[in-house]
């Protein structure tokens, strides 16, 4: 299970419509690949992440969440 209390996305100009979407599918993407181990993190940095502009929320969220997971080690 994974358990976000909560989390901070600093999204560059232009995305501001897009946020409240992309941080639900990130969520969304975070608990689709719920570690098979615990894990508890009190806290945790993610550097930023490239992408197009183009690209869809999913696919942003995706990306974000892989970083996530990379960071906190699941």
């Amino acid at each position: 299970m994974i358990r976000i209390d909560s989390m901070r996305l600093q999204l560059p100009a232009g995305f501001e419509g897009r946020a409240d979407g992309i941080a639900r599918l990130v969520g969304e993407s975070l608990t689709q690949r719920a570690p098979e181990r615990s894990v508890q993190v009190k806290s945790a940095s993610v550097g930023p992440v490239n992408v197009e502009r183009q690209a869809s929320d999913r696919q942003i969220a995706a990306m974000i969440a892989a970083s996530i997971r990379r960071e906190v080690g699941v």
